[in-house]
């Protein structure tokens, strides 16, 4: 049997997974900011040959 506070709890669950939580992120972060700020850290080879890099956002955006 629930009582309220089950019903109040499942009730602000559906609230949670109907958002969209990588849409969120994809138009609430500037994700063009990153770059300039990690082109420190950030060496790319593959002039001299290999595999192509993978690029920065991307890498941001995994972790």
């Amino acid at each position: 049997m629930s009582d309220l506070f089950d019903t109040a709890l499942k009730e602000k669950y559906r609230q949670y997974s109907v958002n969209d939580t990588p849409a969120f992120a994809r138009d609430a972060i500037d994700w063009n900011a990153f770059p300039p700020l990690l082109k420190d850290l950030y060496h790319n080879d593959t002039d001299e040959g290999g595999r192509p890099s993978i690029p920065v956002i991307t890498m941001v955006k995994v972790l």
